[in-house]
């Protein structure tokens, strides 16, 4: 995944060889979580299960799991997709790039792990929106969208009354 610009002056220079060598060198080429291969096309269900293809199937924690029937495989409950291996932060501080706290993780461990951080970000930027508002007063007054022009001989009751 790439690095965001304002973001790269908190990683170290060297950062695709660390990265290279945790998701190839340390994590073998497959997700420290749930163990899918990196770069192969996946088949995986709704509920978390999937298969490389080889017969095995495997839940979201990289367990063996039961074969689907084949009505849950074959009604478009199923999608192909590739995996990709990315080396993540697993305290989500990028300013701390020791390999020990570096896992290799797939597209759907990543945004797990990802999770709680990203709902804590969302209720930031939500709470400091209402209060620019609060501070500004009208701020939001001025971003609705402007009432259309009432047809002929219909009287409109004021915009004030209709909030």
């Amino acid at each position: 995944m790439p690095i965001r610009p304002e973001m790269r002056r908190l990683y170290p220079s060297n950062w695709a060889a660390i990265s290279s060598a945790v998701r190839f060198g340390r994590a073998g080429g497959q997700c420290e979580y749930c163990g899918k291969p990196h770069g192969a096309r996946i088949v995986q269900l709704r509920d978390g299960r999937w298969t490389a293809g080889n017969g095995e199937w495997f839940d979201r924690r990289g367990r063996p799991a039961p074969t689907p029937d084949i009505l849950d495989y074959g009604d478009g409950r199923a999608w192909r997709r590739p995996v990709s291996l990315a080396c993540c932060h697993a305290k989500h501080d990028p300013r701390e790039s020791d390999p020990r706290v570096l896992v290799a993780a797939c597209n759907a461990c990543h945004l797990r792990l990802d999770r709680e951080w990203h709902r804590r970000q969302r209720w930031v930027t939500w709470r400091s929106r209402y209060a620019i508002g609060d501070l500004l007063e009208g701020m939001y007054e001025a971003l609705r969208l402007p009432v259309p022009p009432a047809p002929r001989g219909v009287r409109r009751r004021s915009r004030r009354a209709a909030v």
